[in-house]
């Protein structure tokens, strides 16, 4: 239900959800062995996710690039012919330099600075980050960060998929608790808990259609979720 009727909205979310799934799937199948043209769509996918949802994308991409090279490490052909497998990869960099310049030309054009994003214009209040002059009560603290939090992770229980909110998170941790989870298992945990952990650092839980903030965390969800079942 949650995918469903933000999905239906015009919130940059859905956008963003959809270029970070195919992004990390043609990243996937390259280190997985398959065709060197992946990491084209790989990174392009990323590239418009970073035009969509810019600091949501990078720390997605801190997160999975890492994750993804360790855990496919012993299926990549193409690290046998190691010109080839840097080949692509700095084709990949190629790309996402070409990217950040369509963003600083963007705000160039728009704010006269490459670096002044529109929205920090329109609310210099508009920031990730702790102390005075942050968010919409002139302050962000920690405690706030952790309230948001709380109520970013309560709405996701009863949204999430329409169970009883006390079942929502079970199925996450059966792999967990049964100590039958992969490597995997423990990548998707991490990234979940690092991206979500992360609005402890905005000002504002931004709950509207549900935790809007923690819509790209569906893929660690749903995957975790389906595990769980499995096990």
């Amino acid at each position: 239900p949650f995918y469903s009727y933000l999905a239906a909205s015009y919130l940059s979310h859905a956008v963003a959800l959809f270029y970070l799934v195919w992004g990390l799937w043609a990243l996937l199948r390259f280190s997985q062995g398959e065709a060197g043209w992946n990491m084209l769509i790989s990174g392009f996918c990323f590239g418009m996710a970073f035009l969509t949802r810019d600091l949501v994308t990078l720390l997605y991409i801190g997160i999975l690039i890492p994750g993804v090279l360790v855990l496919t490490w012993k299926q990549q052909k193409y690290k046998h012919e190691l010109l080839h497998w840097v080949a692509w990869w700095l084709i990949f960099i190629a790309i996402a330099v070409l990217f950040a310049n369509i963003y600083f030309l963007f705000n160039l054009v728009l704010t006269t600075y490459p670096w002044i994003t529109p929205r920090t214009l329109f609310s210099p209040g508009d920031q990730w980050g702790f102390g005075m002059g942050i968010g919409f009560y002139g302050q962000h603290t920690l405690a706030a960060g952790l309230v948001n939090l709380d109520e970013l992770l309560t709405i996701l229980q009863i949204d999430l998929f329409g169970w009883p909110f006390y079942l929502t998170l079970v199925f996450v941790l059966l792999p967990f608790l049964t100590r039958k989870a992969r490597k995997a298992d423990w990548f998707l945990l991490i990234a979940l808990v690092l991206t979500a952990g992360s609005y402890i650092g905005y000002f504002y839980h931004g709950i509207y259609l549900g935790p809007r903030y923690l819509f790209e965390d569906l893929p660690f969800l749903l995957i975790l979720s389906s595990r769980g079942i499995l096990t």
